[in-house]
């Protein structure tokens, strides 16, 4: 499961490299972030990071994009 969401985070971060606009990558990758720390994989506030900066990223670009709010609600939650 963590090699999975690893590379998950990986390829997600690849796409947003090509389009810094692809608003629903940022959003996997903090869905992705959100997995390991959720499912105690890893909790360290280091690990967090690109997951807060993906959905500050996605809020920047789209903020009334459903899904971009529903990234944010979970990532807050976790």
């Amino acid at each position: 499961m963590e090699e999975d969401l690893l590379k998950a985070i990986r390829l997600a971060q690849e796409a947003t490299k090509r389009d810094s606009k692809f608003r629903l990558a940022f959003c996997q990758i903090a869905e992705a972030v959100d997995e390991l720390y959720g499912n105690n994989i890893d909790q360290t506030l280091e690990k967090r990071e690109p997951g807060d900066m993906a959905v500050n990223e996605a809020l920047r670009l789209q903020p009334n994009l459903p899904e971009v709010h529903l990234a944010a609600a979970v990532h807050l939650y976790s």
